[in-house]
């Protein structure tokens, strides 16, 4: 499962674990986001079009207006099903509903 760990720098700061993207596609088909774990939470916000979700073995489409959550250490990918389809992420550490500084 390594492998399919996301190698990005930590998200946002140490004051604020945090990151926002925006990302959008115009071929139905197109790979937002191949097979992937992070060790941070995320939130999807699906704005326009249709996509496919794979969280570990659940599949399950978004459109507008719905969210989805995945969890840490979660085995996802994200599909576009549509044209011009779009989704706000929000990635997280669950730090950052910490009531207590780090």
């Amino acid at each position: 499962m390594e492998h399919y760990r996301e190698r990005i720098p930590a998200r946002g700061t140490s004051d604020c674990p945090f990151s926002q993207y925006h990302l959008h596609l115009s071929h139905p088909g197109s790979v937002f986001a191949h097979t992937h774990w992070h060790p941070e939470a995320e939130i999807l916000y699906m704005k326009t079009g249709l996509v496919e979700v794979r969280c570990d073995k659940l599949v399950f489409s978004l459109s507008p207006g719905q969210i989805a959550f995945i969890s840490p250490g979660t085995l996802h990918a994200i599909y576009a099903l549509e044209a011009d389809s779009s989704y706000d992420a929000f990635v997280f550490s669950f730090d950052l509903l910490s009531l207590q500084p780090t």
